[in-house]
């Protein structure tokens, strides 16, 4: 019996966020349009961005203001995160 991996990449749809949760300071459950579930730590990548746009999110209140807007996580000074990108970490571990 041979096993195969899936090397199916998801559509942009199924990378969507459909529900989030702030379970803590910087770290977010989510949930996906194809059904994952993650929950993701933003606190080291805040750490050690230095940007402008990321400044804000530093401040726990701020960035707990998080909102989806058409499956995209957005906050209210225009910073968003691509969905695929966030897909991905999340299958990947990549920020738990």
């Amino acid at each position: 019996m041979s096993t195969t991996l899936d090397t199916t990449q998801p559509t942009l749809q199924d990378c969507e966020v459909a529900c989030l949760r702030v379970t803590e300071d910087f770290r977010l459950s989510l949930r996906f349009r194809d059904g994952l579930v993650a929950e993701l730590d933003f606190r080291d990548d805040l750490a050690e961005d230095h940007g402008p746009m990321s400044e804000p999110l530093r401040d726990p209140a701020y960035f707990a203001q998080v909102a989806i807007e058409d499956g995209v996580l957005v906050w209210p000074h225009g910073y968003d995160i691509d969905p695929v990108t966030l897909h991905t970490w999340a299958r990947q571990g990549y920020i738990a």
